[in-house]
């Protein structure tokens, strides 16, 4: 007892304030002498108050009675000092031993195992005096408390209230706190009031629920000189609504409906005949033509990814509509999740070449003006058929520097037929119906990286991989395997895009689909300029085409025009009797665009 007292002693007369030196020798709970208590705090005037000075507040009884002590009647204490030092206080609560933690609005509380330290002697003159001179969060100290405590512990001693009062302008008030169950405490503040509890209509969202609808409607007129010279009208149409709720939790789910249609002369889906201009096409059975073999039949056969084929009856149809989205979805912190019918996560997560144009592109065109088009880099392995899918939020960014965004899907089947994607069962009855790899069980995955840097450069990169189970039991068709990169950034004006996929077309030997793009768009004001070029390979069909545009194009309010020309050729297998040869094809579009949006 004796060190520790010699300890707290020149702690406090060297102004260093301190908590929780009435422990003995490293001993938790009373000191050997009721009567000795260390004020923490700075160093008072008169170093006669650390022997034996009273604390400014009363001992609860349960204290008192613990201890054998009974409190002496509380005398009113002189008027405060204005000059600094000490200060007066007519009712302060004992000290506390134990360490200081911090409070975020009151101040520092006290935790740890300390105890109450019991009150001293009333005879010395600094009775009920307390610490005061130093701030803590703009608070001035009174009875007997370290600078900036304000609050009231509540340890197992019988004090019952977190705070035991405010200071207000310098004066002491008590009573705009809960009070402390001890002795002389005043009367407890009223409880705040229960607030009832929200309906089980409203936590589930269904008082905040909301609808919103988007769209577009696009349409180019071309003037398009390919074996005759003529005109081509071409239109694509989306309307997308969503109907949801969000819970008192921030979690959102609804129902999501996207329609698209389009007048596009040559082709239902992408792909397509490559027999366009009326061409005997490479017919099945012949070496260097596209065969499969059905019952001991010689039958045209097309990639998955490609979906062109060199012979048979062609499917294109001049205006189609198909609801290509039908899904409900959960929104949370932690990730999207949807389940119907939607994009795949290798799609969602796929790149390509900018364009300002409304519908001309070197790649994935919505519409084609020549039909000729085959470079598309979106790997669209399970289009938009029914299935599961999860996308992250961008994580990683705060840490790295890096965003960082990944996809999964699963699609029990990628049969569906839209727009721009029609997969459909084979018809094993038509010899003039190509055949193609059945995929079911399509797995999908994707990942983003983005940065922006300080100069005003944003680069993002992604990857994707998609693999379906070929079920057709054709001998001659495998599982689709297909990976796809991509790469863009931008720059003040300046908007730079490049896109690569790579697919084995569901083929077992060597009929792989590659397809290439890279384009540039600058755009000063309203105004802007584009520029790219496409090209694509497929080994199954032998089939090699490029495409090349330039466009200007302007903005306004929700509207785009553009006007531009476009040219497009491919190498397309010919047979004559047993020998195949090639033959170019080869379109210039002149066109004219316009786009609004809503």
């Amino acid at each position: 007892m004796r060190v520790s007292w010699l300890v707290g002693t020149a702690i406090v007369i060297g102004g260093v304030s301190t908590v929780g030196f009435a422990q003995n020798a490293g001993q938790s709970g009373k000191t050997d002498d009721p009567y000795k208590a260390y004020y923490a705090g700075p160093a008072p005037a008169d170093t006669q108050a650390l022997q034996g000075g009273p604390l400014a507040r009363p001992m609860p009884a349960q204290v008192q009675r613990d201890m054998g002590y009974q409190s002496p009647p509380i005398t009113p204490a002189p008027a405060p000092q204005t000059s600094g030092g000490w200060m007066p206080s007519s009712a302060a609560p004992p000290q506390v031993s134990g360490s200081a933690s911090a409070s975020s609005s009151s101040g520092t509380s006290y935790t740890g195992g300390g105890s109450y330290i019991p009150p001293a002697k009333p005879s010395s003159p600094y009775s009920g005096q307390a610490a005061t001179g130093g701030t803590y969060s703009g608070q001035t100290t009174y009875g007997g408390y370290p600078a900036g405590v304000t609050t009231q512990p509540a340890p197992a001693s019988n004090y019952g209230g977190p705070n035991y009062g405010r200071q207000t302008n310098g004066a002491q008030n008590y009573n705009s706190g809960p009070q402390y169950a001890g002795q002389n405490s005043g009367p407890m503040q009223a409880p705040p009031p229960i607030r009832s509890q929200p309906r089980w209509w409203n936590r589930l969202g269904f008082g905040n629920v909301q609808v919103k609808t988007d769209g577009h409607l696009k349409m180019g007129l071309a003037g398009v000189s390919r074996d005759e010279t003529t005109s081509e009208l071409t239109a694509d149409g989306m309307v997308r609504t969503e109907v949801s709720a969000i819970t008192q939790s921030g979690i959102e789910y609804g129902v999501k409906l996207k329609l698209r249609g389009q007048r596009d002369r040559y082709r239902r889906g992408f792909g397509g005949s490559t027999m366009v201009f009326g061409t005997n096409g490479c017919q099945p059975g012949i070496p260097g033509c596209a065969t499969v073999t059905l019952a001991g039949t010689p039958r045209a056969a097309r990639g998955h990814t490609s979906q062109l084929y060199t012979f048979g009856q062609n499917e294109q149809k001049e205006h189609t509509l198909a609801l290509e989205a039908a899904n409900l979805f959960v929104r949370t912190p932690y990730g999207d999740f949807t389940a119907g019918r939607d994009d795949g996560a290798a799609a969602l997560f796929s790149s390509q070449a900018p364009s300002l144009m409304p519908l001309a592109r070197v790649s994935n065109r919505r519409t084609d003006y020549s039909g000729l088009d085959m470079t598309k880099t979106v790997n669209d392995a399970s289009g938009f058929a029914e299935k599961v899918t999860y996308t992250s939020p961008r994580l990683l960014g705060d840490t790295i520097g890096v965003g960082v965004q990944i996809g999964l899907s699963y699609a029990p089947s990628t049969e569906a037929c839209g727009v721009d994607y029609c997969v459909r069962g084979n018809d094993s009855n038509n010899p003039n119906a190509p055949l193609s790899p059945q995929l079911d069980d399509a797995v999908e995955a994707g990942m983003a990286l983005s940065r922006n840097f300080n100069n005003g450069l944003s680069v993002e990169g992604t990857a994707n991989y998609a693999r379906a189970k070929d079920t057709s039991g054709i001998s001659e068709f495998d599982d689709l395997q297909s990976w796809g990169l991509g790469l863009t950034a931008s720059y003040g004006q300046f908007a730079f895009g490049t896109s690569y996929l790579s697919s084995n077309n569901g083929w077992a030997a060597d009929g792989d689909y590659r397809a290439a793009d890279v384009g540039l768009t600058w755009k000063p004001s309203n105004w802007g300029v584009t520029t790219g070029f496409g090209y694509a390979e497929d080994d199954l069909t032998g089939v090699t085409g490029r495409s090349a545009l330039l466009g200007v194009s302007y903005d306004f309010d929700r509207y785009t025009i553009g006007t531009g020309v476009q040219y497009t050729d491919r190498d397309v297998p010919v047979s004559t009797g047993f020998v195949v040869s090639q033959e170019t094809q080869d379109a210039t579009s002149v066109f004219i665009e316009g786009a609004v949006k809503f």
